[in-house]
Parts: C-alpha cells; structure tokens; sequence
C-alpha cells in the first residue's frame, strides 16, 4: 500500500508494539486484495465507468465531426486551445507571483508563440499528441479507459527514464518520436521491463 500511495503510512494513537504489529497486518498480501476491492463500493465503481463510457461515446462523435469539419492543424490549434484555456488560472497566478504586469506578459505572445508555449509544457505536450494520434487510428473504437492511460502517460512519459504501458498507446508514442523527445525508454511489457533490468545487471 505505501507503494500504491507513493509515501510512508504510519499509525498513531497506539502503543508501539501494537503499531508494529497493526503494520504487518496492513501490508499483507490478504490485506492489500481487500482494500484494493472492499475500500471503494462497487456502486461507485459502476457510476464511474458508466460515466467513462459516456466520455467515450462524446470523444467519438468529436472524432467524427472533426475529421469531417477540420484540417489535422487545426484540430491541434482546437486542441491546445482549450488546454491554454483550462491552464489560464494557473498563467495568471504566475504571473502575478512574479509581479508581471499583465498587459506586458499577454502582448509578447502572438497567435503561435501560444502554440509553442503549451507544447513547452510537457504533460500537456504529450497529452494532446497522444489524444490527437488516437483520434487519427479511426479502425480503433475510443475505449473508455483511453483517458485515463493517456493522462498516466502525459504524468510519467516526460519525467520517468523508462515506463510500462499497453502496446497500442506505447506504439504511438514511439511511432510520433515522443520516446526521444523526452529520452525515454518505452517499453511494452513486464517481460521487456525484467530484460531490461538482468541488462543492467540489478
């Protein structure tokens, strides 16, 4: 579980013998199984991918209109558009932190230097290439977890020196060089992942 959450877990309120022994009990193997199914309800679980299902069905009308209405460029212009837009608030606290002025930061950007600007930004780089590169694979349905694999991408492609994903968004995001942009390793399987390490010789 402290893996899962990515920080040390630790219980207080109790004697320190007890502590111990509570957190044995906690990292077991039949512990960690009931928490992973027991800690959040199945009727949760429903509502959420009923709801991951509907996003589906949305991106793919988008994905139909789009092809029909816009050109590949300005699906990306669409695309980043609305990442500028969601990032405003963010730009904005920034850039009163630094005690900018607004007018001064706003007038040095024209139409592409925003383009230029959120591709900068690596998350949302990667974020909308992978997005835009799924989109184009039209034989392939939108499957509602797609989302969900492309935002655990945008998060760790850029940052991580090797990751482990699916093969479909793995092959995307080498096919369009994101891989060598960001140097790195992508792999497809825990089995590549094994062979890597022996290479390395852990």
């Amino acid at each position: 579980m402290p893996f899962g959450l990515g920080c040390d877990l630790t219980i207080v309120g109790v004697a320190d013998g007890l502590k111990a022994e509570l957190m044995d009990l906690l990292t077991t193997d039949e512990v960690m199984v009931r928490m992973l199914v027991d800690a959040v309800g199945r009727a949760r679980v429903h509502a959420a991918r009923e709801e991951e299902e509907k996003a589906a069905v949305q991106l793919e009308e988008i994905r139909r209109r789009d092809k029909n209405e816009l050109t590949a460029d300005q699906r990306l212009k669409v695309e980043l558009a609305g990442m500028i837009k969601q990032l405003a608030p963010v730009i904005k606290e920034c850039v009163d932190s630094l005690a900018v002025p607004k007018k001064a930061f706003y007038d040095t950007f024209k139409p592409d230097d925003w383009m230029a600007f959120v591709h900068d930004i690596p998350t949302v780089d990667v974020f909308v290439t992978l997005g835009l590169e799924r989109d184009k694979q039209a034989d392939r349905p939108i499957h509602r977890n797609d989302l969900k694999d492309i935002g655990f991408l945008a998060m760790a492609l850029p940052y991580c020196d090797v990751i482990v994903c699916e093969k479909f968004f793995g092959h995307l995001a080498c096919s369009v060089g994101l891989d060598k942009k960001y140097s790195t390793l992508v792999l497809r399987s825990l089995d590549d992942l094994l062979a890597w390490v022996k290479h390395l010789g852990c």
